[in-house]
C-alpha cells in the first residue's frame, strides 16, 4: 500500500484526509510524487514514467499517458480552474438544473443553468457564479431542504 509512503499510518487515515479538503488531496499526491521520484516528472512532460510510477507497469491500459497528456493540454493554453467556481458548480444540480460538469470553469452549460435559475427565481441576469448567485443558490436549497424535511 502506499498510504504509508505519504505519511499515513492505515488507509482509512488518508481517506479520511482526502475527503477532507482538496488541498489535502493536492499535498498527499504531492507527498506521493516526491516519495516515488516522480516529482521530476510532470515538469519535464514525462507522462509515461507519471502513469507507470503511479499506476503502476500496466498504467498504460488505461491509456494514463495519453489522458494526462491532453489534460496538460487543455489546461496549458486555457484558464486554470476557479476552485469557488468548482465549489458552487453542483448547487444547481440540487434544484434540477443541469450546469455540466463540475470543473472550476463556467462554460456555456454553467451559464445556461444559472440563467434558468435566475429566471426562474425571477432575479436580474447575470449568468454569473458571483457571490450574490452564490448566496441565492444557497437559499433555494436550503429553503428546498426545510420544505421536504419538515415534520407532518
Amino acid at each position: 500500500m502506499n498510504f504509508d509512503l505519504v505519511g499515513y499510518s492505515n488507509v482509512p487515515a488518508i481517506v479520511s484526509d482526502a475527503m477532507a479538503s482538496e488541498d489535502r488531496r493536492l499535498e498527499t499526491f504531492a507527498r506521493f510524487l516526491k516519495s516515488n521520484r516522480l516529482n521530476a516528472a510532470p515538469r519535464a512532460h514525462d507522462w509515461a514514467r507519471l502513469g507507470r510510477g503511479y499506476d503502476g507497469p500496466d498504467y498504460a491500459s488505461n491509456s494514463y499517458e495519453q489522458r494526462l497528456a491532453a489534460q496538460y493540454a487543455r489546461f496549458n493554453i486555457g484558464p486554470l480552474p476557479d476552485l469557488t467556481t468548482q465549489a458552487a458548480q453542483p448547487y444547481p444540480t440540487y434544484l434540477g438544473y443541469t450546469p455540466g460538469a463540475v470543473d472550476g470553469i463556467a462554460g456555456r452549460m454553467t451559464f445556461s443553468a444559472l440563467r434558468q435559475f435566475e429566471d426562474d427565481q425571477r432575479l436580474p441576469a447575470s449568468a454569473k457564479l458571483d457571490e450574490d448567485t452564490v448566496e441565492h443558490l444557497i437559499e433555494a436549497i436550503a429553503s428546498l431542504h426545510r420544505r421536504r424535511w419538515r415534520p407532518d
